[in-house]
């Protein structure tokens, strides 16, 4: 049978320890639910058609949404469904398997709001003014710093910082290191 509404016709029947874990509930009240009792409200209704597409094609799908633990709680879920047939009934069953990645997306929004933050402040100060990755890569810059290199705005990004020093100081800033 084509499944609808993002896999409501795909029944669970059998779960592992790691995902009584991520969805907080245990292999009896996790077995016989839907798949998309699973999926939280907030899912874009675009990721549910497509979850259903596929199930409907039998084909597997790789993709990252929001669930809904046992508590009720909504986190980030990266799936891999797998299509599978039984050689010998022809029956189709799905496997899913996944992880919670609900630290990754969090760390992965204070990064971008920091970035918003910084850009607004480097923009505000008088002076040159850089930030490197731990490897010496530029990550930002504001608008004097590129200035004072010659370099349109933006354009020192991703250079090592090390290339910016002159080479009659290079030993004395590696020693620094």
């Amino acid at each position: 049978e084509p499944a609808s509404a993002g896999g409501s016709e795909l029944h669970i029947v059998a779960v592992n320890g790691a995902f009584c874990r991520a969805f907080r509930m245990t292999a009896q009240d996790a077995t016989g639910r839907t798949l998309a009792s699973l999926a939280a409200e907030e899912n874009d209704p675009a990721l549910v058609a497509a979850i259903a597409d596929a199930v409907a094609a039998r084909r597997s799908l790789r993709t990252e949404m929001r669930c809904r633990n046992g508590e009720g709680a909504s986190f980030w879920f990266r799936l891999h469904l797998m299509a599978s047939v039984d050689a010998g009934t022809g029956q189709y069953h799905f496997v899913l398997l996944g992880c919670d990645i609900t630290e990754r997306k969090n760390a992965g929004a204070q990064q971008k709001a920091i970035q918003l933050l910084l850009a607004g402040v480097f923009h505000c100060v008088d002076a040159a003014v850089f930030i490197a990755s731990a490897e010496g890569r530029i990550l930002m810059t504001n608008p004097h710093f590129d200035q004072m290199f010659g370099y349109p705005p933006g354009g020192l990004i991703g250079r090592p910082s090390i290339d910016l020093v002159a080479p009659c100081t290079y030993d004395m800033v590696m020693q620094v290191q």
